[in-house]
């Protein structure tokens, strides 16, 4: 039901983020650094900055804004790119 509400807004589905945005965020808002990420994804740290602030202007448009890391995670989690966190037992 929570999966068709979402796809059913349409300002969840309006982001449309790229794959190439997908897993930048994917990665970024799993935790690792934006070296890190350039690393596994073997592309420079200037262009996970560049993907990272299209992201941002993406999620803005829509108004989902997602000024901090915690925000992206958020975004990420809401559309699916990551899975939920796990509280601590």
């Amino acid at each position: 039901e929570v999966l068709a509400a979402i796809e059913g807004d349409a300002s969840y589905v309006a982001a449309s983020l790229g794959p190439r945005e997908r897993q930048v965020l994917g990665l970024y808002a799993a935790g690792l650094e934006i070296p890190e990420v350039a690393r596994e994804l073997r592309i420079t740290e200037n262009s996970v900055k560049e993907y990272v602030k299209r992201i941002r202007a993406k999620y803005t448009q829509v108004q989902r804004p997602a000024n901090t890391k915690i925000d992206l995670l958020r975004r990420a989690i809401e559309d699916g790119i990551v899975p939920p966190v796990e509280p601590l037992a």
